[in-house]
């Protein structure tokens, strides 16, 4: 046997080690091989199941919320709450009552807290009370004159509600909102009213110019609302300044006191005639039998009251409830109320009324212009002219 050298025995050593590695190697997949099934007994891993839709739980989410489920969580969280506070401009007694009354029919778990003050008045409160961080109201109705401070003050939580899908796109704002800063909710019509024991139906004045006639000198009366006042830019844009001359000289007694005062005062003759009365006044008396009647001017100055949802609100659940009611067309609802009150609906329009209406409210630069028609109700109508 042939001895071998030192480097022939270290390159068989090499070649033995090689070999030896290869054979313990584990054996490369396929690319083709397809894939191991589980063993048996393994579990298998789950599929990722979708997180599931949280309900809303801020006033934000809320006010804006459509789904199928709506109605019940606002029942639900309503329940909790118990309560509502409601800021109105509107007199408790013609309308807020009769709604309220119904409302609670519906949700006897609810109760609510109805707060009025004239427009100028609530809309001052609101304000301060969100400067100072004081959060009461949830439910805001104000007169369109006086909502726009409210909307520049961002004291509003725009809100969406299916009862306003049937309010006209121009009573809404922004235009066909469907996420709406406020909606249109009645409209009240200021109108010629007289006594029918001191001027009969056939003698009374029918139109604005009508009442220039000297037989009524000394015999009309008005009071300082704002209808009256933007009852003056009407005359304005469509008489010019020289009617509110001829009608200070037809020396119009100027009260202070409500419309619903005035319309007292017709009823017991001791105001024969005014130019301005709201035509609810007016048909409610004579329900009642009392001596007035109207004549309907053309056009009517209309009054307007929006609905908005107050930002921060303390039960928006009940809340929410509330403004769909309020705008309900439904048998019960809201807006059949109004029209029952002799309100005029911004769903279902004047009550079977024919009134030419110009809204003034709605016309450009209003809030400049009428500060130039209270200036002149002053001059012609409270100081007669000087």
């Amino acid at each position: 046997m042939a001895h071998w050298n030192f480097r022939q025995r270290c390159r068989a050593l090499v070649l033995l080690a090689t070999a030896m590695l290869v054979a313990c190697a584990p054996a490369a997949p396929s690319p083709t091989a397809a894939p191991q099934a589980p063993q048996p007994g393994a579990a298998a891993k789950p599929a990722q199941e979708p997180a599931a839709k949280q309900p809303p739980s801020t006033v934000e989410q809320l006010a804006k919320y459509s789904g199928p489920d709506r109605q019940k969580i606002l029942e639900e969280g309503a329940k909790k709450e118990g309560k509502i506070t409601w800021y109105a401009s509107t007199i408790k007694a013609t309308l807020g009552d009769p709604i309220m009354d119904a409302f609670i029919k519906k949700y006897p778990f609810l109760a609510v807290d109805y707060f009025r003050a004239d427009p100028e008045d609530l809309g001052r409160r609101l304000v301060q009370e969100f400067k100072a961080g004081h959060y009461s109201a949830d439910v805001v109705e104000q007169s369109l004159p006086n909502v726009a401070e409210l909307v520049e003050a961002d004291v509003f939580e725009p809100y969406s509600s299916p009862s306003a899908d049937k309010i006209p796109g121009d009573a809404k704002l922004p235009a066909d909102c469907r996420v709406c800063t406020y909606v249109q909710t009645w409209q009240l019509y200021p109108t010629i009213a007289f006594n029918t024991n001191a001027i009969s139906k056939n003698d009374a004045p029918k139109s604005w110019d009508d009442l220039l006639n000297p037989k009524w000198k000394g015999k009309m009366s008005i009071t300082p609302s704002g209808a009256a006042i933007d009852w003056v830019g009407m005359i304005l844009q469509s008489r010019g300044e020289d009617y509110m001359k001829k009608l200070s000289a037809q020396e119009v007694r100027v009260l202070g006191g409500s419309t619903t005062a005035l319309a007292a005062q017709v009823v017991a003759g001791a105001v024969p005639l005014t130019p301005l009365l709201y035509t609810k006044d007016i048909l409610l008396n004579q329900r009642k039998g009392a001596p007035i009647d109207l004549a309907i001017a053309r056009p009517i100055v209309p009054i307007t009251a929006t609905l908005a949802l107050a930002r921060n609100a303390p039960h928006p659940y009940g809340a929410m409830l509330l403004i769909d009611f309020i705008l309900s067309t439904e048998e019960g609802g809201g807006q059949r109320i109004t029209l029952k009150q002799d309100y005029g609906s911004a769903a279902l329009g004047e009550g079977g009324q024919r009134y030419e209406v110009l809204n003034m409210a709605l016309q450009k630069n209003y809030d400049k212009d009428r500060k130039t028609w209270q200036d002149l109700f002053e001059k012609y109508l409270v100081r007669g002219g000087s």
